[in-house]
């Protein structure tokens, strides 16, 4: 899937990872770091301590290449 699929909310499974990821937001490239995307995952809050929000970072090619999107085509 292309990153410009993607909207605030939606959820995704990648491969080789058995929970779901809700997506937050892309953060755009800036100078020569790549763009990222930004996931939430509730199995992975607190996994470092109490301030831990579980959030993941995806690049674009790991979205492409290891993403699906589960969301209803209806919500």
């Amino acid at each position: 899937m292309k990153p410009s699929q993607l909207k605030q909310g939606d959820t995704v499974i990648m491969t080789g990872i058995n929970h779901p990821l809700k997506f937050l937001r892309r953060l755009p490239r800036e100078g020569l770091r790549p763009a990222i995307n930004l996931f939430s995952c509730a199995a992975y809050v607190g996994l470092n301590g109490p301030e831990d929000q579980g959030l993941c970072e995806v690049s674009d090619r790991d979205l492409r290449t290891r993403c699906q999107l589960v969301n209803d085509p209806g919500s």
